[in-house]
């Protein structure tokens, strides 16, 4: 490994104007070869007021090579110094989360023995100077069911609550403890990279002869406990096991707009006709008129449901554009169901 002196520049990091120093690392094997390795060519950045900004892990090298960025700063303060609730329930009407909730309890009834989906369409954002205020449709259905039960909730979170600061503090040593296993990095999902905040439980005593943490007889099997929380979805999925009894949540859809991951679920039987192939609805969500472009001319019957399932409108479908006046709908989540002599179509739009 060889370090080469770049110069010096006045720049702007983490909001912050800054004098630093750069260097390059070069990685060569003993004979004069590059070696394309992570720290090849990885700028080492030291600023006067940052300090390093742009560094590598130290604790297992060379035989892991692995390059490190400043995200954020105490004194002076820049960048990301706390995890809250703000980070990580930020939705925007139209967002879409969709869980898969297990329980399991050996020798429990069946009602404590279940696999459900959870899916929450974001309808109405609120915010405060204290608190994020949402109006979501939520949609549950067990895996063996062939129906769905629909609902429209309201979910509130204090924007300013602290989940974690960064750095991460070191547990308390107390004679008996859970400790936990802290991570934060940047995770792709699905081409989209979103910071990811890991907890990772473990009962562990403290052996103050020793100065060290040890594993504790919790007089069973161990306890697992991870939870995964990822900026902009909240709580992505959770994994609570101790006896014989099991607890998961994670997400396996979401759809936010700009990117999506994962496939959605549905109950009991296969989606209608794809809507897309056949008709254009927009704007989405809508104010006081929406259109209905019927792309292949498809004669039939245009309904409109509330998520109670009540009609509140009916008309001909037309050939070609279709213009539905909707200012006397109340804001919310409404279904569009399209019929013709040979196929259902359905989709879904907002009414803001």
């Amino acid at each position: 490994f060889y370090m080469k002196a770049m110069g010096e520049e006045l720049t702007e990091i983490l909001g912050i104007t800054d004098t630093v120093k750069k260097f390059e690392i070069l990685h060569y094997t003993p004979e004069g070869s590059i070696i394309n390795s992570d720290l090849h060519q990885h700028e080492i950045v030291v600023g006067q007021t940052l300090g390093l900004t742009s560094f590598f892990r130290i604790d297992h090298f060379p035989e892991i090579l692995v390059p490190l960025h400043l995200i954020g700063n105490t004194a002076p303060e820049a960048g990301l110094t706390t995890i809250t609730n703000a980070d990580l329930y930020d939705y925007q009407p139209g967002d879409v989360v969709q869980y898969k909730i297990i329980e399991h309890a050996a020798g429990g009834p069946p009602s404590d023995n279940f696999i459900r989906y959870d899916k929450y369409t974001y309808l109405t954002r609120e915010e405060s100077s204290d608190n994020l205020i949402y109006t979501a449709e939520k949609t549950s259905f067990h895996a063996d069911s062939a129906t769905a039960s629909i609902d429209t909730v309201e979910l509130t979170y204090q924007k300013n609550i602290v989940i974690d600061s960064i750095p991460f503090g070191r547990p308390e040593k107390t004679e008996f403890s859970l400790m936990k296993n802290k991570r934060l990095f940047q995770e792709d999902y699905c081409g989209q990279l979103l910071w990811t905040y890991e907890t990772d439980r473990s009962y562990l005593g403290y052996c103050a002869a020793d100065d060290c943490w040890g594993p504790q007889d919790i007089f069973g099997l161990p306890i697992t406990d991870r939870k995964e929380y990822v900026f902009g979805l909240g709580l992505y999925s959770s994994h609570i096991q101790y006896e014989n009894s099991f607890q998961g949540k994670s997400v396996i859809y979401f759809d936010k707009g700009e990117y999506s991951c994962g496939e959605e679920l549905f109950v009991g039987i296969e989606e209608v006709t794809l809507f897309e192939d056949y008709f254009e609805v927009y704007p989405n969500p809508v104010s006081s008129q929406l259109t209905v472009s019927n792309l292949k001319n498809i004669e039939g019957w245009l309904s409109i449901y509330d998520t109670q399932g009540r009609s509140v409108r009916i008309q001909k479908m037309n050939r070609g554009r279709n213009v539905i006046q909707t200012e006397f709908l109340k804001k919310g989540l409404y279904i569009i169901k399209i019929e013709s002599p040979e196929n259902t179509f359905q989709s879904k739009f907002v009414k803001k």
